[in-house]
């Protein structure tokens, strides 16, 4: 059984909330840019021929490269990561595209 909670928000705290609001937006969208920067250097790695153990690395020399970028120091991708994302997000991606890219043709 989940007991109910009912909270109230009053007036004077309505500035501050809109503070922590906008603070989470900015880390969603440092996320979402992370990801998005992750998901490329993998796409990178593979067209590259580049081992994943390297891939891993470089993650490494982003963060010394460019120390003030809040993307750069939050990548994580090592070289399982970089094996996952590529077996079970990436692959079946464009497994998927190919497949319905040829859902209209007969034999």
């Amino acid at each position: 059984m989940v007991a109910s909670c009912s909270t109230s928000v009053s007036a004077s705290s309505s500035s501050t909330d809109s503070g922590k609001n906008t603070s989470v937006i900015k880390s969603f969208l440092i996320d979402d840019s992370v990801t998005k920067g992750e998901i490329l250097w993998t796409i990178e790695t593979v067209m590259m021929h580049t081992s994943l153990r390297t891939a891993g690395r470089d993650m490494l020399l982003f963060k010394t490269i460019f120390p003030d970028s809040n993307i750069a120091q939050k990548m994580q991708l090592q070289r399982d990561e970089v094996g996952y994302l590529l077996a079970y997000g990436i692959a079946p991606f464009f497994e998927k595209e190919l497949s319905d890219s040829f859902k209209g043709f007969k034999r």
